[in-house]
């Protein structure tokens, strides 16, 4: 339902850092009348994705400005 889309946008949103997706989004999370805990808990999740990922970012950025080509290895 709308309540956890609105969730999962939040998320993404505040993953993907976009202050304004992210505020539109918590505001139709209010009209929704999602709980503030459930709120919490998307942007929980959110900073956790931002942490795992800025690591692989950080390593792509280097990689990139050594020259190599090929970034689809693991």
């Amino acid at each position: 339902g709308q309540p956890r889309l609105e969730l999962v946008a939040i998320a993404a949103s505040a993953a993907g850092g976009c202050d304004t997706c992210l505020e539109y989004h918590l505001k139709a999370a209010r009209e929704a009348e999602v709980e503030t805990r459930h709120i919490a808990r998307a942007l929980n999740l959110a900073g956790r994705i931002r942490q795992a990922t800025s690591g692989k970012i950080d390593d792509l950025v280097r990689e990139l400005e050594s020259g190599k080509d090929d970034l689809t290895h693991s």
